[in-house]
């Protein structure tokens, strides 16, 4: 459920270097507590062209989708739940995407913050992801966390046991220009 909105914003984590997502295995993570138990997931692989420059944000650019119906919780029953309607609805979302708007940069070293259109279940949002970018040799690895809230997307409804806030975690590593 909050899965989509993870691979959103790992799309924004992959806020590489102008050329197709170049890591093998980019990480879209999120958790939500569920029954007050907390339920992990994944989306993948992400796909985009993401371009990332610390130097010149001005002219980096991301632009990142997923496929909704990749969530993965390790529970198949839950997952599969978790593709109908009432919750990511697949069949006509098959894809979660993010668009880059602009790239400030954060208080410390290596951070900074990436503001986007995130569209999940028909709903366009922004939202502002913080993120690190830090050097690997000639790429970059970026990581950054950040929380939504599952209901201003419609994933689901109102809930005394399940939360609407959704944390999601971004690693991925990019190609450096």
């Amino acid at each position: 459920m909050k899965g989509i909105l993870t691979a959103i914003i790992l799309l924004s984590a992959t806020i590489l270097q102008g050329l197709e997502i170049q890591d093998p295995t980019p990480e879209v993570r999120f958790s939500i507590r569920n029954a007050g138990v907390m339920v992990e997931g994944s989306f993948g692989p992400v796909t985009g062209t993401l371009r990332f420059n610390p130097e010149q944000l001005y002219k980096s650019d991301i632009q990142a989708s997923v496929e909704a119906e990749t969530i993965h919780t390790g529970i198949g029953k839950r997952d599969g739940h978790l593709r109908q309607e009432e919750y990511f609805n697949v069949t006509d979302f098959p894809q979660i995407s993010m668009k880059s708007r602009f790239f400030g940069k954060g208080q410390g070293e290596n951070e900074y913050r990436g503001y986007f259109n995130l569209t999940l279940k028909g709903t366009t949002r922004e939202i502002t992801i913080p993120f690190t970018a830090t050097p690997e040799g000639d790429y970059y690895r970026l990581k950054g966390s950040f929380t939504l809230n599952r209901l201003d997307y419609g994933v689901g409804k109102s809930s005394l046991i399940l939360d609407k806030e959704v944390n999601i975690t971004l690693n991925v590593l990019s190609n450096a220009l």
